[in-house]
């Protein structure tokens, strides 16, 4: 694990000294999908997006036409009733970023990568929500496998853990882009290397972050949401006590339930 993420000059992340920069971000409406209503701290280019949705938030990257990340509050009674609703797949273009920045569904066509959820369909508790959840920018090019397993998986395991405690938990999933080998559909939507949630409950004193290859296979990683922030750049939780950002030892495990479609 020494060596991941410590080549990468993560492509619209550009950490400098691996130090996160705060980007002013007028999420408005949406900041309670955020610990202590602060958006996370990322160094990013090119113009961003702060997109409200009515249980997550998303900053949109026009450079790699993905999202940066999608920030959750979620709380027991919204997956429970998440878990009540049947998915109704429904990808559509974001209507709301001018056509020049968006990606399409055309753009994923024939890739033979999934769309590949940052909030996930899953945790959305009704037909509006579930909806939004399926605009693609809240999605990124994500290898299948992965999506549908191994990723899933761990989908699964934070929301147990939200069930099991009760607490409310904030949540940040994201896309890492390794400059070192860039790739794009159609040219244009950049595919990350890595994919990462990042998990915090306040009254459990739980932290951390799930690290996966955008690859197939099993393999994951739980890191600190210290040792992620100085690998990545990226700070998912500014202002987090030392104490708890540097302790990753409670974050549960992967939960292994095996899909026959796409759960991202």
């Amino acid at each position: 694990m020494a060596a991941l993420l410590a080549p990468a000059v993560l492509a619209v992340l550009l950490a400098v000294g691996n130090e996160a920069c705060a980007t002013p971000q007028p999420f408005g409406g949406c900041l309670n999908e955020f610990w202590h209503q602060v958006p996370p701290a990322v160094a990013a280019q090119g113009p961003l997006y702060a997109l409200c949705a009515s249980h997550f938030a998303t900053l949109y990257s026009s450079q790699t036409e993905t999202p940066l990340y999608s920030a959750e509050h979620l709380t027991g009674r919204q997956i429970e009733d998440a878990l009540r609703m049947p998915r109704h797949d429904a990808f559509h273009d974001d209507r709301r970023l001018p056509y020049a920045d968006a990606s399409t569904l055309e753009d994923y066509r024939g890739s033979g990568f999934d769309r590949g959820h940052m909030a996930p369909s899953g945790d959305e508790p009704d037909n509006s929500s579930q909806y939004e959840s399926f605009a693609l920018s809240n999605m990124i090019p994500q290898n299948s496998n992965d999506n549908r397993y191994l990723w899933a998986d761990i989908e699964t395991a934070v929301r147990e853990l939200v069930l099991a405690n009760q607490d409310e938990v904030y949540v940040v999933t994201g896309p890492l882009f390794d400059t070192s080998g860039v790739r794009a559909l159609q040219g244009r939507i950049e595919v990350p290397a890595y994919i990462y949630k990042a998990v915090y409950d306040p009254e459990a004193g739980i932290a951390g972050v799930f690290v996966v290859r955008n690859a197939p296979g099993n393999e994951f990683w739980r890191l600190s949401l210290a040792d992620f922030r100085n690998r990545s750049g990226v700070d998912p939780f500014p202002g987090l006590p030392a104490s708890i950002a540097a302790d990753a030892s409670k974050l549960p495990e992967p939960i292994h339930v095996w899909h026959a479609r796409p759960q991202g």
